[in-house]
């Protein structure tokens, strides 16, 4: 369903840009409202918990650096784990492009099939794929612009990959946070999320990249530093929840409404996305939670323009 409201809580087309919590924004309406009538006017959640004491691939590239000896059972673990060919992760572990260089090598991939399961990526960030269903423009758009961003010769967010990573990730998260703040406003209730808090990811930071991973340890740094005030049963965790079944049913019950929507795409009438393989998409989507992804990202955008639209936005409506 492509509705642009949230309840008393304002219109998508107000935001600047599409969000990447669009799919639950139903929910979270519902939720603000439901604190609203507790009295309550703060919410917290736990948007950067991943994001500053999860593992990413390039984990393993800071770690060798840092560690060289110490770190071949580590990375000896996760190979065979990962099932990844040794050619390719002794080639990735010893990458030395810079991230302006990797950015820019960046555009030639995007074209390429998402990367699976079993492949690997020990870059400045994962690789940037467009969905099959990308128009030839969204193509050549996203491949200039990177390639501009690139001749800029940015600099890292830090000289190390593993950092540069969470501190970007944790930029992308407080950005959504705004956002939703924003579509929500009308519900009186301020969303926080503690994690992101500027002094609390100096502190994350600050923990050497050696014991920022243990084996058969669930995040064990936010798991030493909430011993004593979240139950131990919590903290014996070793691994989160996981919803991919709810994504499943929600695609299964609204695919009909998502295949007649391509019959009229505002993405499409500008050229971005091509309707016909979007609708062979929701027809025959993959089976693993990755291959909804691309899904998401397309109908937000997409509800977002018919949001602007109705503001007679003339970029928007093509006229």
């Amino acid at each position: 369903e492509f509705a642009d409201r949230f309840g008393t809580g304002g219109s998508l087309g107000d935001l600047e840009g599409p969000p990447p919590w669009n799919g639950g924004r139903s929910h979270h309406a519902a939720l603000s409202e439901a604190v609203a009538a507790q009295g309550s006017r703060l919410h917290l959640v736990g948007i950067g918990g991943d994001e500053l004491f999860g593992a990413v691939p390039s984990y393993l590239w800071s770690l060798s650096r840092r560690r060289p000896l110490r770190s071949l059972p580590t990375l000896r673990r996760s190979r065979l784990m990962n099932r990844w060919r040794l050619g390719q992760f002794l080639r990735e572990l010893t990458d030395q492009r810079s991230f302006a260089t990797w950015l820019g090598a960046q555009a030639d991939g995007l074209s390429r099939p998402a990367p699976g399961i079993s492949d690997m990526s020990f870059g400045w960030a994962p690789e940037p794929r467009l969905p099959a269903w990308a128009g030839p423009d969204a193509i050549a758009t996203v491949r200039r612009l990177l390639r501009a961003a690139a001749g800029e010769r940015p600099d890292p967010q830090a000289p190390d990959r593993y950092r540069h990573q969470v501190i970007d990730c944790a930029q992308v998260s407080g950005r959504a946070l705004r956002q939703l703040n924003q579509g929500l406003a009308g519900y009186g209730v301020d969303w926080a999320a503690p994690f992101l808090d500027d002094a609390v990811i100096r502190a994350a930071l600050s923990v050497r990249i050696e014991d920022r991973m243990a084996r058969s340890r669930y995040k064990p740094v936010l798991t030493a530093a909430m011993r004593g005030v979240v139950p131990d049963e919590i903290l014996a965790r070793r691994s989160k929840g996981e919803f991919s079944a709810e994504a499943f049913d929600g695609l299964r019950r609204n695919r009909n409404a998502l295949i007649d929507q391509c019959d009229d795409l505002r993405l499409a009438r500008i050229g971005l996305v091509d309707a016909g393989r979007l609708r062979a998409a929701l027809l025959a989507q993959g089976p693993e939670t990755r291959h909804l992804i691309p899904f998401e990202s397309t109908l937000s955008t997409e509800t977002w323009l018919r949001a602007r639209s109705a503001t007679h936005d003339p970029y928007v409506t093509g006229g």
